[in-house]
C-alpha cells in the first residue's frame, strides 16, 4: 500500500528492482518521501516510468541530487512539468547534460527564471535549441552573463530576435565574439541600439561582413566610433552606401580614409 511504501527505509528503498519500481503506480510514487527519492540510485532512476515523472510532485523534486537529474533519460526529462522545471535549484540545473539540455521544450525553457538561466554552464548554453534560443523572453534575458552570451553558437545567434537583441546590454553586448557579429542578419544589425553601437570593439568590428556593413540605417551611422571604423579593411569600407557615408562626421571620416 501507499502507507507500507511511505514508511520503506532508505536501505529497503535502495534494494528495489527496476522491475518493481517501473511497476508503481502514481499513486504509489506519490507516497514516497524527498528523504527516500534522494536515496535512489541512478539506475533506480533511469527505471521510472515518464508516467511517475510526471506526476513527480514539488516537494519529492527537492529531494533529488544533480546526479540523479543527470541520470534522466532524455524522455524523462521532457515529461517534467514546466512547474517543476521552474523550481530546480542551481545545483540540480547543474547536473543536467548535453543532451539533456538539447531536449528541453519551448514551455520548460519559458519556466526556467533568470537565477537558473545566469547558472547555466557555457557548455549547456550551446547545447540549447535553437527552437528554445528564439523563445527567450527579454525578462529571462536579464539573467544571462556575457559570458554565456560568448558562449552561444552561430546557428542560435541568428536565432535571437532583433528585440532580443536589441535588449542586450552593454556588458552582454561586449561578450560577443567577431564570428558571433559576423552571423547577425540585417534585421539584427539593424536593431542593434546607439549605447550598444558604441560599445563595438575593434576585434568584433573586423566580424562584420560586407553585408552586415551596407545594413546599418543611416541614423545608426553617427553611433560608430572612429576607433572602430579605423580597424575596418578596404573590402569593408567599399560596402559602406553613399547615404551612409553622408551621415558620417569628419573624426569619422578621417578613420575610415586615413
Amino acid at each position: 500500500t501507499t502507507t507500507q511504501i511511505g514508511n520503506l527505509t532508505t536501505t529497503q528503498v535502495k534494494a528495489l528492482t527496476s522491475t518493481q519500481l517501473g511497476a508503481m503506480t502514481t499513486a504509489q510514487f506519490g507516497a514516497i518521501s524527498t528523504t527516500q527519492i534522494g536515496a535512489l540510485t541512478t539506475t533506480q532512476i533511469k527505471s521510472l516510468s515518464v508516467a511517475t515523472i510526471s506526476v513527480i510532485n514539488t516537494s519529492q523534486l527537492t529531494g533529488l541530487t544533480s546526479t540523479q537529474i543527470g541520470a534522466l533519460t532524455t524522455t524523462q526529462l521532457t515529461s517534467i512539468s514546466t512547474l517543476n522545471l521552474g523550481t530546480l535549484s542551481t545545483t540540480q540545473l547543474d547536473g543536467l547534460t548535453a543532451s539533456q539540455v538539447e531536449v528541453i521544450t519551448v514551455a520548460q525553457f519559458g519556466a526556467l527564471n533568470t537565477v537558473q538561466l545566469g547558472s547555466l554552464s557555457t557548455t549547456q548554453v550551446k547545447s540549447l535549441s535553437t527552437t528554445d534560443i528564439v523563445a527567450i523572453t527579454t525578462s529571462q534575458l536579464t539573467g544571462i552573463t556575457s559570458t554565456q552570451i560568448g558562449a552561444l553558437t552561430s546557428p542560435q545567434i541568428v536565432s535571437l530576435s532583433a528585440g532580443i537583441v536589441a535588449s542586450l546590454s552593454t556588458t552582454q553586448f561586449t561578450g560577443l565574439t567577431s564570428t558571433q557579429v559576423g552571423a547577425f542578419v540585417t534585421t539584427q544589425i539593424q536593431a542593434l541600439t546607439t549605447a550598444q553601437l558604441g560599445t563595438f570593439t575593434t576585434t568584433q568590428f573586423k566580424g562584420l561582413d560586407t553585408t552586415d556593413v551596407a545594413s546599418f540605417l543611416t541614423s545608426q551611422i553617427p553611433a560608430l566610433s572612429a576607433t572602430a571604423l579605423d580597424v575596418l579593411s578596404a573590402t569593408q569600407i567599399s560596402a559602406f552606401t553613399a547615404a551612409q557615408i553622408a551621415e558620417m562626421n569628419t573624426t569619422q571620416l578621417a578613420a575610415l580614409f586615413n
